[in-house]
């Protein structure tokens, strides 16, 4: 909040005035830059963090793409277990379990994926900080995540 008070003795000059009326813009001018400064060095500091943080999150995906390569490799031979068992029983109706070819799994692991940091980046607005050519690189991966 910004408090101005009026002058101790009245103005009786123009000179006066404006010397009054200078002094008044010169302080509204350095409170204005403080504060600008102060939230440009709150923003760097911000976008320093957010820097971090999805560094980690994509460190994280990365396991995250290890596990489901070797989950989609354990998926699929499970599929195909099924399919063969599936075959087996429409081509023999009635085929006691023992002699099918395997048992039904129908398992599936789900896809692992991190991108609430990005997703907060983009809500808090902090993703305009960041240069364009970053910031697109950062939302094609993470888009390629989903």
């Amino acid at each position: 909040m910004l408090d101005v008070h009026p002058p101790h003795s009245p103005t009786h000059t123009w000179k006066d005035f404006f010397i009054h009326i200078a002094t008044i813009v010169v302080g509204l001018i350095i409170a204005v830059g403080l504060e600008q400064t102060v939230e440009r060095i709150h923003q760097h500091y911000e976008l320093r963090e957010t820097r971090e943080a999805l560094e980690h999150e994509r460190e994280a995906n990365r396991h995250h793409m290890e596990a489901n390569s070797r989950h989609w490799l354990e998926t699929s031979a499970a599929l195909r277990n099924d399919l063969l068992v599936l075959q087996a029983i429409r081509q023999h109706p009635g085929l006691p379990q023992t002699e099918l070819p395997g048992e039904l799994n129908g398992a599936q692991y789900p896809f692992l994926s991190d991108h609430a940091v990005w997703d907060a980046a983009v809500q808090n607005n902090i993703v305009r900080l960041m240069p364009l050519k970053e910031a697109n690189l950062i939302r094609s991966f993470i888009k390629g995540l989903r």
